[in-house]
């Protein structure tokens, strides 16, 4: 199983000598979803897009820690945060942090709101015959982490600016 936290460049090193920059980039690329999707204006609760596998997610108010269950997808958050709730770990998705699951997963989860308006989001469903395909390339022993349930890992600059276009599709 693997379900990965990716960390934004917010989370890199002091001293990185393009990190203004990338913070710049991500900053811009981060407001411009949340315009997007206010300009499409999704209902509250999730709905699919007019792009086959692609959903929105929109709440208006902060919901108490409830049962859900995840389908493999990555969430893309625009605004607000999630904490997601497994027996052994809490782990948080926000605007610089991004939810991959590949196998379907129960947890529990609690959504906050961001500080100019409701928690926004992106799902974009996985197809779980692209990853067996990719993991039976890995070859015998499979990832170095092999054992682990859930780990995390780090983004870079490259991952934001893909959602920019994923979400001026719709």
């Amino acid at each position: 199983m693997i379900c990965l936290i990716l960390h934004g460049p917010r989370d890199r090193p002091p001293g990185s000598a393009t990190l203004g920059r990338v913070m710049d980039d991500l900053a811009r690329d981060q407001r411009r979803m949340v315009q997007l999707l206010r300009e499409l204006d999704p209902p509250e609760g999730v709905h699919p897009s007019a792009v086959d596998g692609v959903r929105f997610q929109r709440v208006s108010r902060p919901t108490p820690r409830t049962a859900v269950l995840y389908e493999p997808c990555l969430v893309i958050v625009a605004q607000g945060a999630k904490r997601f709730h497994l027996p052994d770990q809490v782990l948080t998705y926000d605007p610089g942090r991004f939810l991959l699951l590949t196998v379907p997963l129960p947890a529990e989860c609690e959504t906050e709101m961001g500080d100019d308006g409701p928690y926004l989001a992106v799902a974009v469903r996985i197809d779980l015959t692209v990853i067996s395909e990719l993991l039976s390339t890995l070859g015998p022993g499979g990832p170095e982490q092999g054992d682990e349930r859930v780990g995390p890992g780090r983004g870079d600059e490259r991952v934001a600016p893909g959602t920019d276009p994923l979400v001026a599709l719709l």
